[in-house]
């Protein structure tokens, strides 16, 4: 559990990190999209942590991953908002990366009649209405 819940976090990761200054639809996408494919990778290992195993099992893990994508979903953000409003960044970066992960996480397990790309564009339109202007 612990190395595919850190393999998950190095795939997003890496996706929000190699160009922290560039916040935008594409790069959200681009986030999006790694976390999808990652959590693919293994469907039936995630369904079993999932659904299977005692959610204090996952706690630590999950939280783990959530911390290590909104630092980073933080900083990127910090530096495209006004002095001004940084200190909203983080409750922002809280729920979108609440949202990117409960969206996906689901259409992964569910297997809802939804494109990936459709599921895409529409977790990526949602994250940069939400986002100030300024940070998209």
């Amino acid at each position: 559990m612990d190395r595919y819940w850190e393999q998950v976090a190095d795939r997003v990761v890496a996706s929000l990190g190699d160009r922290l200054g560039e916040i935008g639809p594409a790069r959200i996408r681009d986030v999006v999209d790694a976390l999808v494919a990652a959590l693919e990778a293994d469907r039936a290992l995630l369904r079993v942590i999932h659904e299977e195993l005692p959610p204090r099992r996952l706690r630590h893990q999950r939280r783990a991953l959530e911390q290590r994508v909104r630092e980073l979903a933080t900083a990127a953000m910090a530096v495209q908002v006004p002095e001004h409003e940084r200190p909203g960044v983080a409750v922002k970066a809280w729920v979108v990366v609440l949202a990117i992960e409960n969206l996906t996480m689901r259409w992964v397990l569910d297997e809802p009649d939804l494109e990936r790309d459709r599921l895409l564009d529409e977790v990526t339109a949602m994250i940069a209405g939400y986002l100030p202007v300024s940070a998209v």
